[in-house]
């Protein structure tokens, strides 16, 4: 069905038409998004913590607490507001 779809909405020669141009931008937006994980808190934090101690755990404990700072709030608040709504 889904081949079907895309048959009547997209000719072969459009495909073709474009593919190398979607080629291109993917490979990009790939490449984009790897180099910017580089610069992550998770990444650049622990390394910055590595040049005043070589203590493991506390530059384990920093990776741990910046991805706690982003998921906490998340997993707080959406644990007690969902458990007053009515079950489907």
């Amino acid at each position: 069905m889904i081949q079907q779809l895309i048959e009547k909405r997209f000719s072969e020669q459009e495909i073709e038409h474009n593919y190398r141009h979607n080629s291109i931008v993917n490979v990009l937006m790939v490449q984009i998004l790897a180099r910017l994980q580089l610069i992550a808190p998770g990444v650049i934090l622990p390394l910055y913590v590595s040049h005043f101690t070589s203590n493991t755990l506390v530059i384990g404990i920093v990776a741990v607490v910046s991805a706690m700072g982003y998921f906490f709030p998340q997993l707080s608040l959406q644990t007690g507001w969902r458990n007053y709504l009515a079950r489907k």
